[in-house]
């Protein structure tokens, strides 16, 4: 058995950790894409409640100020569905301890 001269500094490495985040701090471009990209996808696959039309890709993402205290940020998502009415649907994703992504529901204020 050989002997690794690095090993035991390899095994008390620790790499660096990720910069906390401040209550006031917003969502970061990145949380804003991952967020458009995940509603995409959900909203590829899922249908208008009031016609049962597939929803649309395109999205408009807001934030919003947090009303509950454990909250950093939230992030409102709009879409519309690809019927000829082209009913409004809404869902907001939030940032806790993890990020937590809404479901989409029917919308009576505009995008």
């Amino acid at each position: 058995m050989e002997w690794d001269p690095f090993l035991s500094w390899a095994l008390r490495y620790e790499p660096p950790h990720a910069p906390s985040r401040h209550l006031g701090d917003g969502p970061s471009d990145l949380d804003l894409w991952l967020i458009q990209l995940s509603y995409e996808l959900i909203a590829s696959m899922s249908t208008c409640r009031a016609c049962g039309v597939r929803l649309g890709r395109s999205m408009s993402l807001v934030t919003v100020p947090c009303t509950h205290p454990s909250a950093l940020w939230k992030v409102s998502v709009g879409t519309r569905c690809l019927g000829w009415r082209r009913h409004r649907h809404c869902a907001v994703a939030t940032e806790g301890t993890d990020l937590l992504l809404g479901a989409f529901t029917p919308d009576r204020k505009p995008v």
